[in-house]
């Protein structure tokens, strides 16, 4: 694979409303979340809803770029991503899913028109039940929703306390346990902190290393809710393809605090997302083939997820499971929106070592 095609695969160039999310700390519990999808309350020239507006590859609602093929069926960003590249570094052009018309990278069909439409229908907010126009619900829902989620404003110096913003807020900041630390405990947490984030740092000199390997291959990863039902504490299989010559599979997994069904408080019960490469079992060659890989989010995924590398494991047929790696960690409510209601685009890089 040429440098220019990798380049185009991991980090495409972004328009403004792409890049809401972009620089959002990964382990941003509270900004760091799905998109807010707003209760609909009147659609500008539509009949009502917002059907006809979804993408007729992962029939969501874009909140990003929108393309169409020459036929008019909307495509969003992402998928028109995938249809597009996928295709075009594969054996055959990409197509739409609809009516099967050849769509071409090098004559992109954006329209703006439903973008601006989109931009403009009327929602509220599902916290406050504020209305306003659907561009402006992310940025409600983070920073000025009465009804929004916030972190204790010791947080610097390690509590971890989540609530809503108001007298929840000022009751907990009165009554902190950090508040009244002595300096000694303090620096015991402080010390904590900078271990955490020295490790951060090192892995991601790591990752830079990785990317400077010779003969990298990318492929995209397209968690979909209409393809997948995700339950909590099972590994579900999302995507498979072929490199190197062997095929392969991505797995997911939504585990919960204590592995628990359901949950006490949906908005504060934490979660993570374990994320897991694997070789296809069945395959006839037993020769061990080692690899490093790291999984990126997409600049068209609501989250950005933490950084992660496999920095080499030997694959057979008797050694088919890569390590589980925590891609993303925040509450109940947030990960099952993301698995289940409005999925997330991906990057998995691999490189034989």
């Amino acid at each position: 694979m040429s440098l220019e095609n990798l380049e185009e695969i991991v980090g495409p160039m972004l328009s403004a409303e792409d890049e809401i999310n972009t620089d959002v700390d990964s382990e941003d519990e509270i900004n760091n979340v799905p998109a807010a999808s707003g209760v609909l309350v009147h659609v500008v020239g539509t009949s009502g809803d917002l059907s006809e507006f979804r993408c007729i590859v992962c029939k969501m609602v874009p909140f990003s770029k929108i393309y169409q093929c020459n036929n008019g069926h909307l495509i969003c960003a992402g998928c028109y991503q995938i249809r597009v590249l996928d295709k075009m570094l594969g054996s055959r052009m990409g197509t739409c899913s609809q009516c099967g018309v050849r769509i071409y990278r090098q004559r992109v069909n954006r329209n703006t028109d439903v973008e601006r439409q989109l931009a403009e229908v009327s929602v509220a907010c599902e916290k406050c039940n504020m209305h306003l126009p659907r561009c402006l619900l992310r940025l409600h829902s983070l920073q000025d929703c009465c009804n929004r989620l916030t972190t204790c404003k010791y947080k610097r110096i390690g509590c971890k306390w989540k609530g809503t913003v108001g007298v929840l807020e000022e009751a907990h900041n009165e009554n902190c346990e950090f508040r009244h630390k002595k300096a000694e405990e303090l620096l015991n947490e402080l010390r904590k902190m900078t271990e955490k984030r020295d490790k951060k740092t090192a892995l991601r000199v790591n990752v830079m290393r990785f990317l400077q390997l010779p003969q990298i291959t990318a492929r995209m990863v397209h968690l979909n809710p209409i393809d997948e039902i995700f339950s909590p504490n099972i590994f579900t299989t999302c995507q498979i393809f072929d490199a190197f010559n062997r095929r392969w599979f991505v797995e997911f997994m939504w585990r919960t605090a204590n592995l628990a069904d359901e949950p006490n408080d949906e908005e504060t019960d934490p979660c993570t997302l374990l994320f897991q490469l694997c070789l296809d079992s069945t395959a006839t060659e037993r020769t061990p083939l080692g690899l490093s890989y790291t999984l990126l989010s997409s600049p068209y995924s609501d989250v950005r997820f933490q950084t992660n590398l496999c920095m080499r494991h030997d694959f057979s047929r008797d050694n088919p499971n890569g390590p589980v790696a925590i891609i993303y960690e925040n509450s109940w409510y947030n990960i099952n929106k993301l698995l289940n209601k409005r999925g997330f685009y991906a990057r998995l890089l691999m490189a034989r070592v």
